[in-house]
């Protein structure tokens, strides 16, 4: 951070222009360079200049306060970990001292960070997008380490919004200068990996997930080697390596009962269930998948991949009373839920049930509202099956020309 960047932020801030606070003190052409940083003011011209944007200079040249830095980490800490009470308690302090009394523009730089990560692991709404322009704004003032914590930040923020491209270019980003500054942080490269999972990317998500086990088995982080051994169980079976996708699942069964919770006892029911309806061992996916359903405490809507899944394999089995009922009651759960994801999803089983996989409102379905919700919004893993599951049924109505242009989507 650099004076010239913030006598320009400051300008700016307050609407002026290189005229109007040039004006008396300095020619605009000395302003000008000044908030390029070619050159180095001197203390009179400087003086006046931090008067006319009522700048003090103890503030534009305040020494970092090392004790304040290290609460202010420590918030960041507690907010990354999820200790909530503590965040919450160092938040209300944090924000009494930068209320009551002007800190370095570099401590303000932290606290207004930290606070964006705070806020957005409380309540990740939408909203949290007008603090992060805010942010942007600051972004030259920025040294190199709030320019890595305002990446990380910018990529998480787009995870949510399920824009995984824009995830993975602000998470990389984020890596190069994790790299220059020695940050080993696991947390990022774990999600990362999570992107690329859902990307279908699959090798290079298995390559960030070691990278993150590397680091959380340093800091005996358990809980979230948990997390990439999950990731990298799912990657496994997408990629048909069940023998391997049921090796980490087994991992995570031997490691678990130390951390165990009813959301994760759900996810390794149903991974395991997933793995063995991949390998068309249905009693033995059908039994997992039943453990889920019985897991106490757990929200309606943790249950809602494995009833899907139950639907499709009683379908498969050509059981459809069963089915019937499983989509019933997994559709009526998504429409509670408000999850558009597995509303389309039990739509698309609907007309299976009903054997109307030919018909032209399925085609219409498909084209129109499945297909483009899961390109802008899912998996690639869902947006792939969709398409190839329309240009089958392209093919059945012997539109063969409409077939081959989704089958050369799924291909590419």
């Amino acid at each position: 951070m650099k004076v010239g960047d913030i006598i320009k932020h400051y300008r700016i801030q307050q609407k002026m222009t290189q005229h109007e606070l040039s004006s008396a003190i300095c020619s605009i052409t000395y302003l000008s360079k000044l908030e390029n940083n070619k050159l180095v003011p001197s203390e009179e011209i400087l003086a006046l200049i931090c008067s006319r944007l009522q700048l003090s200079l103890e503030k534009l040249y305040q020494a970092e306060d090392i004790k304040l830095k290290e609460e202010l980490f420590q918030f960041y800490k507690y907010t990354q970990l999820k200790h909530t009470e503590e965040a919450a308690k160092l938040y209300d302090k944090l924000s009494a001292i930068f209320n009551e009394a002007h800190q370095s523009i570099s401590m303000e730089l932290y606290f207004d960070l930290f606070s964006s990560y705070y806020q957005f692991a409380t309540d990740p709404s939408p909203d949290i997008w007008e603090q992060i322009e805010r942010l942007n704004g600051k972004e030259k003032m920025m040294n190199h380490e709030q320019k890595y914590l305002h990446l990380k930040l910018k990529g998480t923020f787009y995870y949510h919004q399920q824009d995984l491209c824009l995830t993975i270019r602000y998470l990389t980003e984020a890596v190069e200068y994790a790299k220059e500054l020695d940050i080993n942080e696991g947390d990022i490269f774990y999600k990362i990996s999570l992107t690329y999972s859902r990307l279908n990317r699959l090798t290079r998500s298995n390559s960030y997930a070691e990278k993150a086990i590397h680091i959380f088995q340093q800091d005996l982080d358990f809980e979230k080697v948990i997390d990439c051994y999950m990731v990298m169980g799912i990657n496994y079976n997408l990629l048909g390596e069940y023998h391997f996708c049921e090796e980490y699942l087994h991992k995570i069964e031997a490691i678990s009962p130390k951390f165990s919770t009813p959301v994760l006892q759900v996810s390794l029911y149903h991974n395991f269930g997933y793995c063995f309806y991949n390998q068309e061992k249905f009693e033995l996916a059908l039994s997992y998948l039943d453990k889920c359903l019985q897991v106490p405490n757990v929200s309606e809507k943790e249950t809602l991949n494995s009833l899907y899944l139950m639907s499709k394999i009683y379908l498969k089995k050509e059981q459809k009373e069963t089915a019937s009922t499983f989509i019933t009651k997994g559709f009526k759960i998504a429409n509670h839920n408000q999850d558009q994801s597995y509303i389309y999803k039990f739509r698309v089983l609907i007309h299976e049930l009903e054997e109307d996989e030919s018909s032209d409102e399925l085609e219409t379905l498909l084209s129109l509202e499945v297909i483009p919700y899961f390109k802008k919004y899912g998996d690639r893993d869902d947006y792939d099956y969709y398409v190839k599951l329309l240009a089958d049924t392209y093919y059945n109505n012997h539109k063969y020309k409409l077939a081959s242009n989704y089958y050369r989507l799924v291909i590419y």
